[in-house]
């Protein structure tokens, strides 16, 4: 994750960079600890979670992953993965990993949609 948080850091502004961020974060191969619930584990899967939001903060209204074409139909990919793999881990760290990317997605990449109507 380590790995991941850098070259996000580094090529913040390469649109490229979306694509090769969440197709690794979206490898469930790429699964910290996946099959053995440690605690450090745990807290691993949660920050890995997380990393989708901070992706979000980085790229903001063009977190769009070009084989998706749109944000939208990104961010239902994103949120197919999490039903997919972390909302069955039923960890609290976890839960609480994916609770900050929504949150930090819908801030940065849909933040019309948090306006309230006048």
């Amino acid at each position: 994750m380590t790995e991941c948080h850098n070259l996000i850091m580094k090529h913040g502004d390469d649109q490229k960079m979306v694509r090769v961020v969440i197709g690794a974060l979206t490898d469930k191969t790429m699964i910290v600890g996946s099959g053995n619930k440690t605690s450090s584990n745990i807290s691993a899967i949660g920050y890995h979670a997380s990393m989708f939001g901070y992706l979000a903060i980085v790229f903001k209204e063009s977190m769009i992953d070009p084989l998706d074409k749109t944000k939208k139909k990104t961010f239902e990919r994103i949120f197919k993965f999490f039903q997919d793999v972390f909302f069955s881990e039923g960890h609290e760290e976890v839960a609480n990993g994916c609770a900050i990317s929504i949150i930090d997605i819908f801030e940065n990449v849909f933040p019309k949609v948090l306006v309230p109507e006048k």
